[in-house]
């Protein structure tokens, strides 16, 4: 099966986890603690806008609440337990993100392998495309501190 249809059939939650996982990757030298607390310094950090009316504050108040009830209410506790459209809160990079803890049946295990095949194919294989896909990435990531 390719990665394409196995990603069909994994909660979007999980997928949520499995990027986390991965950009956890960056972070294997630090226990989840301490990665806790780099996410927690850089939330704090971005919230820190001067000039913030007090409906802004009392909304990002609300937004962490949601958050950490919605952090209850993902799988493998809760299964396909949705925020309503119109009051989606923004996904915030979770430590303790395990995808594989999820599912019993090796799905996400066999995802993975996928991506790592593809990631050896592009970095051994197609350089070019290699160094585009950095260079978009890089791009998308300097954007986000310019907006800041």
């Amino acid at each position: 099966m390719v990665a394409s249809e196995k990603l069909r059939h994994i909660n979007s939650h999980v997928i949520e986890d499995i990027e986390d996982y991965i950009m956890l990757q960056a972070f294997k030298s630090k226990n989840v603690e301490e990665v806790k607390k780099l996410i927690e310094d850089d939330l704090t950090q971005r919230k820190k806008k001067k000039g913030k009316s007090k409906e802004e504050e009392e909304e990002e108040k609300a937004e962490d609440r949601r958050r950490k009830f919605l952090d209850q209410m993902r799988p493998p506790f809760v299964w396909n337990f949705f925020e309503p459209q119109d009051v989606l809160t923004p996904h915030i990079l979770r430590a303790e993100a395990d995808p594989a803890k999820c599912y019993a049946d090796g799905r996400v295990e066999s995802l993975m392998e996928d991506i790592n095949q593809i990631a050896i194919h592009l970095t051994k294989h197609e350089d070019i495309r290699w160094k585009s896909l950095v260079n978009f990435t890089l791009e998308i990531f300097k954007a986000e501190f310019k907006r800041e």
